[in-house]
């Protein structure tokens, strides 16, 4: 069996990748295919192009080389992957939700300690950490994550935010990739049977149960204690040793920056069914 942690970035995948891993009987790696991004890239630009061959000889065969019965994969870009995901393997979706106040208050941290390249577009001075800095020194050296960046999210040429995109704080773009992503999720999801994908809410407080329920729903044994896994704050900068970051919790925020928040992505966050308060 097949399966494939999907969501936006900093929205938790890296823990329930952890969680499911601990499982005796499964095997589940994390971005473990640096060529999706062209992958994406290619699919996005390149009319003619299809994904097909590159799933089959890179993921079946790495499918292939694990010596569990289940296997499991975790990329924030599979989102346009999964019809053709699903048509390769007939697999399983788990689709992870988070607040996307937390999902912007940890890109922007995450931004500004550990990288310093989400959006590099952004006309927004960011104070980068040492290590950030070093970071992007190295991006020329190292395509693939130029391109993580290339392939995310941008607004289409006829979409009316397009015409003021390189003057948005990144606040507003963090927001509005928070948003486009998830819709580019449920977009695909559609396209496949509903019984197929699992979603996990980890803005509430019943985010155990509902991650108890996907072990039972792929079959996982042997999971390690899930709370202890999803409290501890897996794959933060703090976590990673980059320090907690300036930015505050988004309760913290000004009205201003809610109300920007809430202008590009609230619709979004009434469609989760998320606690707008």
């Amino acid at each position: 069996m097949i399966f494939f942690i999907i969501s936006s970035v900093r929205s938790g995948s890296t823990a329930i990748t952890q969680i499911c891993n601990t499982a005796s009987n499964c095997w589940c790696g994390m971005e473990t295919h640096q060529n999706a991004k062209s992958v994406i890239w290619h699919l996005k630009n390149n009319p003619s192009y299809s994904p097909e061959e590159w799933i089959r000889g890179n993921i079946g065969a790495e499918r292939q080389k694990t010596k569990k019965p289940i296997y499991g994969q975790k990329d924030p870009v599979f989102g346009p992957l999964i019809p053709y995901l699903h048509e390769a393997f007939d697999c399983k979706f788990v689709y992870l939700i988070r607040d996307g106040r937390e999902v912007v208050t940890s890109m922007l941290n995450w931004n500004q300690n550990t990288t310093g390249y989400l959006y590099r577009e952004c006309r927004e001075p960011v104070e980068l950490s040492e290590a950030a800095l070093e970071f992007s020194r190295k991006i020329e050296k190292a395509p693939f994550i130029y391109l993580s960046d290339l392939v995310r999210p941008r607004p289409e040429p006829d979409e009316p935010i397009a015409e003021v995109w390189r003057y948005l704080s990144r606040l507003e773009m963090y927001a509005w990739y928070w948003k486009r992503s998830n819709e580019i999720i449920q977009e695909n999801l559609a396209k496949i049977p509903a019984k197929k994908a699992f979603w996990i809410n980890l803005s509430n407080g019943t985010s155990v149960d509902q991650v108890n329920d996907m072990i039972k729903w792929i079959g996982l044994e042997n999971v390690g204690n899930v709370r202890p896994m999803l409290e501890s704050r897996i794959n933060s900068s703090e976590e990673r040793g980059f320090g907690k970051g300036t930015y505050p919790h988004w309760s913290e925020w000004s009205d201003s920056d809610k109300d920007k928040f809430d202008r590009i992505a609230g619709d979004m966050m009434k469609r989760l069914e998320i606690n707008n308060a």
